[in-house]
């Protein structure tokens, strides 16, 4: 015993442990100056003082810890806002292309079968001109001569 070094009792001995714990950790840090060792070293007695914590605890060094690793989360949640924000952007401009791309689609189709009716009609027009001239004149009674009748009606 007469090698160790006795400490002080009560809150004397947590003062002089927080303040050799935070000069040791801060000169392990390597702080940017002299004075910052010694402002930690303060500032790690008054936390021991006014938290009546354990001796043996250094919460200047626990307190930069989860500093940093607050830092570090938040500037991870940061580049998830910004990714997501940029996802979502590429979102709507691929959604953009995508409805204009079914727009032109659509009026293609449209086109397409629009002109496929159209040519159909003429084809079973002519067909049936053909077939009627085959057969020769047509009794007055057909369906044909009713469709042009109620078209000439709709004209006057």
């Amino acid at each position: 015993m007469a090698g160790k070094k006795r400490k002080a009792s009560g809150a004397e001995g947590r003062k002089e442990d927080a303040k050799r714990q935070a000069t040791e950790s801060a000169s392990g840090s390597t702080p940017a100056t002299a004075g910052q060792a010694s402002k930690n070293a303060a500032v790690g007695a008054t936390m021991v003082e006014a938290s009546q914590g354990r001796a043996n605890v250094n919460y200047v060094a626990r307190f930069f810890d989860y500093k940093e690793r607050l830092h570090k989360a938040n500037s991870k949640r940061d580049g998830y806002h910004d990714a997501l924000r940029r996802s979502m952007t590429k979102h709507c401009d691929l959604q953009e292309e995508i409805d204009y791309i079914l727009d032109a689609i659509a009026t293609a189709r449209q086109k397409r079968l629009g002109s496929s009716a159209q040519a159909k009609l003429e084809r079973s027009e002519r067909d049936r001109s053909k077939l009627a001239s085959a057969l020769g004149p047509a009794p007055q009674s057909t369906l044909s001569h009713l469709l042009d009748d109620q078209k000439q009606k709709r004209r006057e």
